[in-house]
């Protein structure tokens, strides 16, 4: 972000001090008033670059494309190398390789074949690259499926751009409460 102001005899750009005694006195306020110009363009490019939060909340979409195929390596892969897991009866899996067994062993015990959905209740930015996500999520039985019984609960999801991805950095699934009560 561009960080601009003027002292008495000098601007500042990037922390770096910028004589204009030699400059006439109109022209350094106009450089000033154009370095002004330019900071408050960096603000406004940032706020708007990708202030639409659908490519991130497109991440859990994948989530529950990934879950329907039973893939527990596909699952793994949506999160961040260091990533971390915690289900709704407090198994913490961290990193891609645990996350992956966790989901590995919930399919290879019932629930392959299960259907899931999730509900986006609000979503919100926190900078260009982190995204808090809450929202309601299900896992139902289906004929291809061995559990009998639908589970609901709620989620939080920090996610992360890197590379121009969103990847899951932490979720954190919980059933005692099915849906948000605002008060």
């Amino acid at each position: 972000m561009v960080q601009v102001y003027k002292a008495l005899n000098e601007i500042v750009i990037y922390k770096q001090r910028i004589p204009v005694m030699v400059l006439p006195r109109r022209l350094s306020i106009y450089i000033w008033l154009f370095m002004c110009f330019l900071a408050v363009a960096d603000c406004l490019a940032a706020t708007a670059h990708d202030s639409n939060p659908a490519s991130a909340i497109a991440t859990i979409d994948r989530v529950l494309t990934a879950w329907r195929h039973g893939d527990a390596h596909a699952l793994a892969e949506l999160y961040e190398a260091d990533g971390d897991f915690v289900s709704p009866t407090g198994v913490h899996a961290v990193g891609r390789l645990a996350i992956e067994g966790f989901y590995r062993a919930a399919f290879t015990n019932g629930y392959e074949g299960s259907d899931a959905s999730a509900k986006i209740l609000q979503s919100r930015i926190i900078s260009l690259d982190i995204m808090l996500v809450d929202g309601e999520w299900t896992i139902t039985p289906t004929a291809a499926s061995r559990i009998t019984q639908a589970e609901a609960g709620l989620f939080v999801a920090v996610l992360h751009r890197r590379d121009g991805v969103w990847y899951i950095t932490a979720l954190r699934e919980q059933s005692s409460a099915t849906t948000f009560v605002k008060l």
